[in-house]
C-alpha cells in the first residue's frame, strides 16, 4: 500500500505558459496530478498534497479519499513569490513519518526553480535518511544550467530521482510510472 505526498510548487513561474502546458503550466500539473492520484488511489494507498512557493505548506493530510483532494486541487488559484522546494520536501517527510508502510515516496511537481528555504540536497538526504523515496519532476523549459547540475548530482548520488516533463502528455506518463513503481 504506497502514500504518496504531492508537493506543488506554486510559485509565480509556474502560472506561465509552455508548449501545451495550457493554460499554464500550474493548471497542467494539477490536472496530471489528479489523475496519478486516482492510480495510487485504486492500489489501497494514501495521498497527500504540499504546496510551495516562498514556504511549504501542508494542505491535505495523508487520506484515501480522492474528493478530499479533488476539493483542494480546485482550490488553487494564486501563485506566490519564491521557490522552496526544500522546505517541501522537509513537510512532506512530516506527513509521512507516521505512516507505516514501506512504499513512501514524495513526488515533487516544479518548473525547477529554486530560490529559498531548506536546501534540496539537506532536504532530500533527510527524506532518504527517513526511508522515503523523492521524484522531482520538473515542468516546461528547464533552462538554468546550474539547477540541472544540481538534480542530476542529486540523482547520481541516490539522493532523488529527476525527471523532466516538456508536454502534458509526458508529465502524465512520468507520474504514471512514479505511483505505479
Amino acid at each position: 500500500m504506497p502514500a504518496v505526498v504531492y508537493a506543488v510548487d506554486v510559485s509565480i513561474s509556474m502560472a506561465k505558459s509552455h508548449g501545451d502546458f495550457l493554460p499554464h503550466k500550474l493548471a497542467s500539473s494539477l490536472s496530471a496530478l489528479a489523475i496519478s492520484a486516482k492510480r495510487i488511489l485504486s492500489r489501497k494507498g494514501k495521498i497527500g498534497l504540499v504546496l510551495f512557493a516562498g514556504y511549504a505548506s501542508p494542505v491535505v493530510p495523508l487520506t484515501t479519499e480522492y474528493d478530499v483532494l479533488a476539493r483542494a486541487l480546485g482550490m488553487i488559484t494564486k501563485t506566490y513569490e519564491g521557490s522552496a522546494p526544500g522546505d517541501a520536501i522537509v513537510e512532506s517527510v512530516k506527513l509521512l513519518r507516521r505512516t507505516y508502510t514501506s512504499e513512501k515516496k514524495i513526488i515533487i511537481i516544479s518548473d525547477g526553480e529554486f530560490n529559498t528555504g531548506t536546501p534540496i540536497e539537506h532536504a532530500s538526504l533527510y527524506a532518504r535518511n527517513m526511508g522515503i523515496d523523492v521524484h522531482y519532476v520538473t515542468v516546461g523549459a528547464l533552462q538554468q544550467v546550474k539547477i540541472k547540475g544540481i538534480l542530476r548530482e542529486l540523482t547520481n548520488r541516490k539522493l532523488l530521482e529527476w525527471n523532466h516533463a516538456n508536454s502534458k502528455n509526458s508529465l502524465i506518463s512520468i507520474l504514471m510510472n512514479v505511483s505505479k513503481s
